[in-house]
């Protein structure tokens, strides 16, 4: 078994006050899940804004062993960074660095000095074989922004823009690849383009060159091949995966993903069971109740939702579960409710989209017709949401709108690469064409 470790957000002593607090801590984050990813032995795992605070309780949210915490205590130019291994059972620390400081704007030096104090907190694990060149402080920072308005939801198309610039100027900067993987696999997703599933492929396989023994590049080529139904080269490199992190029940992950979407749901299911058996998470959970779910095994789906909830409350995609349990086989009312408290917190598309079907499904057709066009604004290409607005419209009795609305589908979807085998591309062409 490796050892799972999960990087929780840096804390930020109250009364810090540097303006560029936000791309700091994110620099230190970045440094930590580098030089982490970089040790043998090691699983690690990024936490989100949803993990709990307290060590124990995020090692159990995210089924880890220990957690890495990080201290931020920032004046106007520089922050005394701390950094600690904590043990999730007990809460008892393993590590403790020296307090360091470091200047807010220098974040190739953030880099290597919170690299050098944590390869010292796991002296005991050998590194891996390549890691990539070092990058000037701006294009660091040129990253560490790119990131931001990624999860901000920035332009895809001008992330990528930006991202070819950044490798003119650091052709050595794996995390520079990963990210521009990242950005087109998100984007073939809406744009269906096979050109965009390629430019992920070809960022890949620059990181692999870069970093051979990166196990980062391996989980980012296995999500884009099957994402893009190459389901050969998503075995392949599952397979490669196995063979550089032995034991890691990410592995089993993967291979119930693969499995899924070959068609292969039995075989799925008992490879994400076996996974959540061995290392139950928040998310593991979660997974396992949503193929369940698809599965049509509801009660099973329910009953690990539940348990998902247990580990981690409040946790964002469990409770999205949850409603969507309710929109299909529960109480609509409640979908409604659970849909509506989770847009106050975050704002979603997908849940966007679910709470406009259970206005639908209540008959509150205007309710719905308002929330489908909401959604297609950000995302106009979306066959699905498309075939939403089409259903509402038909049941207000807007015969004609409906129809134009279906064939636009139809013919979308019978135009897209993936049209003729995707299941759900093909069960909306099915829907619209009825």
């Amino acid at each position: 078994e490796p050892l799972y470790v999960a990087v929780l957000p840096p804390k930020v002593e109250a009364g810090s006050s540097s303006g560029e607090l936000e791309l700091f801590s994110s620099a230190v984050r970045v440094a930590l899940l580098r030089q982490l990813s970089g040790l043998e032995r090691i699983s690690v795992l990024e936490a989100d804004k949803s993990t709990p605070v307290s060590p124990v309780q995020a090692a159990k949210a995210l089924g880890v062993d220990e957690v890495v915490r990080s201290q931020l205590d920032c004046q106007a130019e520089a922050c005394n960074v701390s950094l600690s291994r904590v043990r999730g059972s007990d809460g008892s620390v393993v590590w403790a660095s020296q307090s360091f400081a470091v200047p807010t704007d220098d974040f190739t030096l953030i880099t290597s000095a919170v690299a050098n104090q944590i390869r010292q907190g796991y002296s005991e694990l050998p590194a891996r074989r390549g890691r990539g060149q070092t990058v000037s402080n701006q294009d660091f920072q040129t990253y560490l922004d790119l990131r931001r308005q990624l999860s901000s939801g920035a332009d895809l198309g001008a992330l990528l823009a930006q991202i070819d610039a950044l490798h003119r100027r650091s052709a050595g900067f794996v995390e520079s690849y990963l990210l521009e993987a990242d950005v087109a696999r998100r984007r073939f997703y809406f744009s269906r383009n096979p050109q965009d599933l390629d430019r992920a492929f070809h960022s890949i396989e620059e990181a692999r060159v870069i970093a051979p023994e990166d196990p980062r590049a391996l989980l980012s080529l296995a999500s884009v091949a099957i994402a893009g139904s190459r389901f050969s080269q998503a075995e392949a490199a599952i397979a490669d995966l196995e063979r550089l992190t032995p034991g890691d029940v990410q592995v089993l992950d993967w291979k119930a993903q693969l499995l899924n979407a070959q068609g292969r749901p039995a075989e799925a299911l008992a490879q994400l069971t076996g996974a959540a058996v061995r290392h139950p998470s928040a998310r593991r959970l979660k997974d396992l109740a949503s193929m369940e779910y698809q599965q049509g095994r509801i009660a099973d789906a329910r009953r690990h939702t539940t348990e998902s909830l247990q580990r981690s409350p409040g946790y964002r995609d469990s409770l999205s579960m949850q409603a969507q349990i309710e929109l299909v086989y529960g109480d609509l009312r409640r979908a409604v409710d659970l849909y509506s408290s989770l847009l106050r917190q975050t704002p979603g598309l997908t849940e966007q989209s679910n709470l406009g079907t259970a206005y639908m499904m209540l008959g509150r057709y205007a309710e719905a017709a308002e929330t489908f066009r909401s959604v297609l604004t950000k995302e106009p290409r979306n066959p699905v949401y498309s075939l939403n607005l089409a259903d509402t419209l038909l049941l207000m009795g807007r015969k004609k709108d409906a129809e134009d609305l279906y064939r636009r589908v139809a013919d979308f979807i019978a135009s897209d690469p993936s049209g003729a085998t995707d299941p759900q591309l093909l069960t909306v062409r099915a829907q619209a064409l009825a």
